[in-house]
């Protein structure tokens, strides 16, 4: 605890504390066990992508709200559990990880010049990703099951042994009737 309390607080907190920020409204968060230890996930629908965070940091982002500032939702984080809330470095870049994953609403100034070029950026090194990785093709598909499921009862008796013996006839049949040499 004594080696927590000397990196708790950050010089760069001034920037972020009085600020207020909260979660997307579109934002999904779901609690989910790994290796033994809660993490949450947020999930953007609308970009299909995927944050994960510890069970304290979501624990802070979770209060986040438009009423109440960065630094006042900290401290009652530190009140009522210390030991998982994370410290104020944790915290700057916590919230700018999740600002720059567009998963965050604050009351900052967005440059839309800025935007754009991240957003450009981003786009770019997610074609050049796909494009160096050419054995991990993305192609579009289709859910079959709307074709399958009405010819299921048709095609269910030719996946049988029925189906195999008169298939075998069949082939029985082509070789020696249909498909006989010419004499």
């Amino acid at each position: 605890m004594a080696k927590k309390r000397q990196r708790l607080f950050s010089e760069s907190w001034h920037l972020v504390a009085a600020r207020h920020a909260v979660l997307r409204p579109a934002v999904e968060a779901r609690r989910q066990t790994y290796r033994g230890e809660p993490w949450y996930v947020l999930y953007d629908p609308l970009r299909q992508e995927y944050f994960r965070i510890t069970e304290g940091a979501y624990n802070f982002v979770a209060r986040l709200h438009k009423g109440r500032t960065i630094d006042q939702v900290w401290r009652t984080c530190m009140e009522e559990n210390p030991d998982e809330t994370p410290v104020q470095d944790e915290v700057i870049q916590l919230l700018a990880q999740l600002n720059q994953s567009n998963l965050l609403e604050t009351d900052l100034p967005q440059d839309a010049g800025k935007m754009y070029e991240t957003r450009n950026k981003q786009r770019r090194k997610k074609i050049r990703a796909q494009a160096l990785n050419f054995l991990f093709v993305r192609v579009p598909l289709f859910d079959p099951d709307f074709i399958f499921k009405p010819l299921g009862k048709l095609l269910r008796p030719l996946c049988s042994l029925t189906g195999f013996i008169v298939w075998l006839g069949w082939m029985f049949f082509w070789i020696q009737v249909v498909h006989r040499p010419f004499r």
